[in-house]
């Protein structure tokens, strides 16, 4: 019997008028003899119409596998994007035309245009758009690591309800629904697969696997998520100790090419901080961690904004982590400077782990450590908490974002 591999969607030449939409996939012969195909493949609008379809025939040797490829032509697309997140649905149908089987699969897609520079910032759809985002953990607070459907939905609303337009997933590739969430809701997403390479943050972390898995890992990442039109970058690391030693350097390159190899429609990116190379300079850092990286991602290091785009004139750059109280220096930078288009905020909502980051507690000496122990059991920097509540953090973004004029909280003693 012949089956359907998962398409892969990709919508070019986008505009209001039209696009083009090309779907790829490859056809496995299952059978113990040789199979004739009938590969039928239709396009349906948001509003479940058909606006395209077309088939091709194949002949399929035992155990053969045979890529396929189509083109469409659509008219007036309804467009994806935060306020229209508009979604088509791709089915491809294998038809083994001996025995009458079928084979079926269906993808659901969005059409729209990416754009970055330094002169425009990002475009989507060919319009500006700042990234008002939030970097979220896998966890679900008190129901734990499990990815349950309501819970993705829940979180993810809230995140869109508070103002939130982009999120970033750190550090790990997120659940499936996770991303269907974000299609649905018209959440950008930043998908992030690794929070180490060679170097050990921990002794029992990812750096034992990296060698072996990684290649592997990240094209999983890719070729299961590329049909998100969610999905706007790719991030191939975090914060990684030796990124800028010749074997850092040679896999960040290793990693851009996987990348490349499953998609070339999102540019590439990371999440560069300065604290974990103490014996080389900035400039090393810079001309060094970037590199491999379309797109710059900076931890922390809204300075470094202006003196980089001296050195580097045609570099993007976002803050991909940023501390709360520092909101309104962050995004006075974006709406400032065009090659500046976005900053997460570390973190959207608090999340297990990390316990007691973000604290707070009036002490007569000394200074706050970063985490504490029992009864702190999460990291407390989310602008909104685990069971949903607005902190006033939030309340200052708010203001920082535009969405309210200022706001006093007042407690009389």
């Amino acid at each position: 019997m012949p089956i359907c591999g998962i398409p892969n969607i990709q919508a070019t030449n986008v505009s209001k008028t039209s696009a083009t939409i090309q779907a790829s996939s490859v056809i496995h012969n299952t059978a113990l003899k040789s199979v004739n195909a009938r590969v039928e493949i239709s396009l349906r609008d948001p509003q479940g119409r058909e606006v395209a379809t077309t088939q091709k025939m194949l002949t399929l040797a035992i155990s053969d596998s045979s890529p396929v490829s189509f083109t469409f032509s659509v008219d007036k697309p309804s467009l994806w994007s935060p306020d229209t997140p508009s979604r088509y649905q791709a089915i491809i149908k294998c038809v083994d035309r001996d025995n009458g089987s079928i084979d079926e699969q269906k993808i659901s897609f969005g059409i729209r245009s990416l754009a970055f520079s330094a002169d425009k910032g990002f475009l989507l759809n060919d319009s500006s758009v700042f990234l008002r985002g939030g970097c979220v953990h896998h966890d679900n607070g008190l129901l734990g690591a499990a990815a349950y459907n309501r819970a993705e939905d829940r979180k993810l609303q809230l995140l869109k309800d508070q103002g939130f337009n982009a999120v970033r997933c750190s550090h790990n590739m997120p659940s499936d629904h996770f991303l269907d969430a974000c299609d649905s809701l018209g959440l950008m997403v930043i998908d992030e697969a690794f929070d180490q390479w060679l170097v050990a943050k921990n002794s029992d972390d990812y750096h034992n696997y990296f060698n072996e898995f990684s290649d592997r890992d990240l094209q999983t990442m890719v070729r299961r998520d590329r049909n998100h039109p969610s999905i706007i970058m790719w991030s191939i690391g975090n914060e990684i100790p030796g990124r800028i030693e010749s074997d850092g350097i040679k896999a960040a390159e290793r990693l851009r090419q996987t990348v490349r190899q499953y998609d070339v429609t999102r540019p590439v990116t990371a999440a560069i901080c300065s604290w974990n190379q103490p014996s080389r300079s900035w400039d090393d850092e810079d001309n060094l961690a970037f590199r491999s990286l379309d797109v710059g991602g900076y931890n922390y290091l809204y300075g470094k904004y202006v003196h980089d785009h001296v050195t580097h004139p045609d570099r993007v750059m976002f803050g991909s982590e940023s501390y709360p109280k520092y909101a309104s220096q962050n995004w006075d930078l974006v709406e400032k400077y065009p090659y500046v288009i976005g900053d997460f905020v570390w973190t959207a909502m608090d999340y297990l782990g990390e316990a007691g980051i973000g604290s707070a507690s009036i002490r007569n000496k000394g200074n706050q450590p970063m985490f504490q122990g029992w009864p702190w059991y999460n990291g407390w920097c989310g602008d909104i908490d685990l069971i949903g509540q607005k902190k006033p953090q939030s309340y200052f973004r708010d203001v920082v974002w535009h969405r309210a004029p200022i706001t006093m909280a007042v407690e009389e003693y």
